[in-house]
């Protein structure tokens, strides 16, 4: 779902109807973070190489950015993490090249949320700082990940909200705060 859908939806449905509709997290595709390098040999590199964040050199990528993902777990399996990742069988599908099959997972209990990288090969970042892998980091509201080279924006239900009523009609740039 768009920035623009759900900033209608708002107008159309009322901030109650609209809470009560998405009660979860999001994350907020906001454009691609850095280049992919190999560290190795300190070069670019398109096909492998592990994520360098470079977060003042922000790009705008048209097919992610302002789109979001709900953090909710699938029908099918409504219990356990929430699963990200470029494969089909995640709850969560990025479909990045620089994102791997099964990048991270959202893990919560009551009203925290933690993010875990579960072997990535590009890496995951929150707020420019790397995860180690099966390390758990409790995200906070307007977090910015990084998975691959790709930047998101967490955002709590609340966060969602807030965003969406007070959003440009057009909301069709970039969301960077």
């Amino acid at each position: 779902m768009r920035l623009k859908e759900l900033v209608e939806e708002w107008r159309t449905l009322g901030g109650a109807t609209f809470g009560a509709r998405h009660r979860f997290p999001a994350l907020l595709g906001v454009g691609i973070a850095g280049a992919l390098v190999d560290r190795r040999r300190g070069r670019k590199s398109g096909t492998i190489g592990t994520a360098a964040p470079e977060l003042g050199a922000l790009l705008t990528s048209a097919a992610l950015a302002n789109r979001f993902w709900w953090i909710r777990p699938a029908e099918a399996r409504p219990t356990g993490p929430v699963r990200a990742g470029r494969g089909s069988d995640n709850d969560i599908v990025i479909p990045e090249y620089s994102i791997s099959e099964q990048h991270c997972e959202f893990r919560t209990s009551g009203a925290n949320i933690t993010v875990v990288d579960v072997g990535s090969h590009n890496g995951t970042f929150v707020n420019e700082r790397m995860l180690a892998c099966r390390a758990a980091v409790a995200l906070q509201d307007d977090d910015r990940l990084v998975l691959g080279r790709y930047q998101f924006r967490f955002l709590s239900a609340d966060g969602v909200a807030d965003l969406v009523s007070g959003a440009d009609p057009g909301a069709g740039g970039p969301v960077v705060r």
